[in-house]
């Protein structure tokens, strides 16, 4: 699909014309009401973010799951969620704590369980690409304090394995 060649494009084509030209095309991928096109596009952002930097990805894609983490449809706040997942590893722990974090965090308070399962599961994917005294200071006492008290099976279920893993890191 064009969906598989917009990253090598971007490298063609440069940042300029690429953020000119295809950039508004690729954010409006993450709206597409079929799921493999949604999940298709952070893909392509992750691969177009290892093209153009990790600064252009905090331009241009962190904005927009500050958008996506606030839309009124859980299945693009759930992207949101699947767009830090896949970012994460491109950021330093500091960018990963400052910028990406933030929104998991806010996430996991969503009133739409599903989200809360999805940001638990974010919450053990970051967990290694954190440093240990934010996992001490932060997430840590976040899970207990929030996400332990969720009256959801499946939110508990994967807060409790997220907290594992983060007492793991001590």
């Amino acid at each position: 699909s064009i969906l598989d060649h917009i990253p090598h494009l971007a490298e063609q084509l440069g940042v300029e014309f690429f953020n000119e030209k295809l950039l508004s095309l690729c954010i409006s991928w993450l709206n597409d009401c079929v799921f493999s096109i949604r999940e298709a596009a952070t893909v392509n952002l992750k691969r177009i973010a290892i093209v153009f930097g990790v600064d252009w990805a905090k331009q241009y894609v962190i904005p927009k799951i500050a958008e996506q983490q606030k839309h009124r449809n859980y299945l693009y706040r759930t992207i949101a969620l699947t767009m830090v997942t896949s970012l994460v590893e491109l950021f330093s722990s500091s960018d990963v704590q400052s910028s990406l974090m933030p929104f998991v965090l806010i996430l996991a308070t969503d009133p739409i369980a599903n989200i809360r399962v999805n940001s638990a599961k974010a919450i053990n994917t970051v967990l290694p690409f954190l440093d240990t005294n934010y996992v001490q200071t932060t997430i840590i006492p976040f899970l207990a304090d929030k996400l332990l008290s969720d009256k959801d099976r499946d939110v508990l279920f994967f807060a409790n394995v997220a907290l594992q893993t983060a007492r793991k890191k001590q």
